[in-house]
């Protein structure tokens, strides 16, 4: 009966939890639909707290649930990621524990071997004597043989640990920066990747930033359905691939949003490379992939930025925004590279 009840309840919940989407104009893809079951069911109260604060709906709604699932559920990624390490952890004291066996087993046949020696030049030692000596090592040298074989089968076992280990690590690594939709980094592979770049702190990386908004996408999405949406995502993630060096690391930043990190480029190369983009995205129609009916083609605005010497990565990202907020205000489908104050 307990259990009638608690199915009845989570449903009613899970129901809750898609109007409430609904209502917010929001897809009820995964992350959201885990956020807003959150906030429902009042199991959170940070989250739900937060919730309170936003008033917007739609696609700002989405960004911010996007945001608040890597918050509050990005950590069970983490916890598996604490996992591996501490497998990790094991597996290299089993094999600091092999390499000291064979200290051990060597210092002891090495020790066996002077004692043998000693006894041979021993002129009192009799035909016996000698029998016996010669009876020892070939024991002694049995058992060193049984011990490096163990060894050995131990560490192509520690070895295939390893491997596995490497697999399942970057397999996890892939689903936290990776974007579901599109197969692009998404906001926190980006972040990841900007991290990086300035890991060592000895020289200012050399790099621009394309800050992409796909123009009119909530009309369009409201008119032809969200699974249309996610299509015309899917191919704007394409574009942008076909259109960068694979160096290059394309993000999806949020809702229709993209930023695009350009390694060793100028801000003149990275506004030829955002012109080519546009140019793309007119020059592709995007259809209906049930009935092939043409909806159009894309555009976009487009901020850029290159990284001065003396400028945070942070307020570079900044200003490529506001460059491309200055492409919406003067007409969208632009390209806009604002100058550092």
């Amino acid at each position: 009966m307990s259990n009638n009840k608690d199915l009845e309840q989570s449903q009613e919940l899970a129901n809750q939890t898609l109007d409430w989407l609904k209502s917010n104009k929001v897809k009820a893809v995964p992350s959201h639909y885990s956020v807003g079951y959150e906030h429902i069911s009042g199991q959170n109260p940070g989250l739900s707290f937060r919730l309170s604060q936003f008033n917007s709906k739609g696609d700002s709604l989405a960004v911010e649930l996007d945001k608040l699932y890597q918050e509050h559920f990005g950590c069970h990624t983490d916890e598996r990621l604490d996992e591996f390490r501490a497998g990790l952890q094991q597996i290299l004291q089993q094999v600091l524990s092999l390499t000291e066996r064979p200290q051990a087993e060597a210092k002891h046949f090495h020790q066996t071997l002077v004692h043998s020696k000693e006894i041979l030049s021993d002129e009192s030692t009799d035909l016996d004597g000698v029998l016996d000596v010669i009876q020892h090592l070939v024991t002694e040298t049995q058992r060193m043989d049984t011990s490096i074989c163990a060894m050995e089968t131990e560490l192509r076992q520690t070895n295939d640990e390893v491997s596995l280990l490497k697999e399942q690590y970057d397999q996890v690594r892939s689903e936290v920066f990776t974007d579901p939709l599109t197969g692009v980094s998404n906001r926190r592979g980006l972040d990841s990747a900007l991290r990086k770049l300035t890991a060592d702190g000895t020289q200012q990386p050399n790099l621009s930033v394309l800050m992409i908004d796909l123009d009119n996408f909530k009309p369009f999405n409201d008119k032809h359905g969200h699974l249309v949406g996610d299509q015309v995502l899917c191919f704007a993630a394409k574009i942008l691939k076909n259109a960068t060096r694979g160096s290059d690391l394309i993000s999806r930043y949020g809702g229709d949003e993209f930023a695009v990190i350009l390694p060793d480029t100028k801000v003149q190369e990275a506004k030829t490379v955002a012109f080519n983009i546009l140019k793309r995205f007119q020059s592709n129609t995007i259809k209906r992939r049930s009935s092939r009916e043409v909806l159009g083609t894309l555009s976009a605005s487009v901020g850029v930025a290159e990284l001065h010497p003396d400028e945070t990565l942070e307020e570079m990202m900044e200003r490529a925004d506001r460059g491309l907020f200055a492409s919406k205000r003067n007409g969208r489908n632009q390209v806009t590279a604002l100058p550092k104050l």
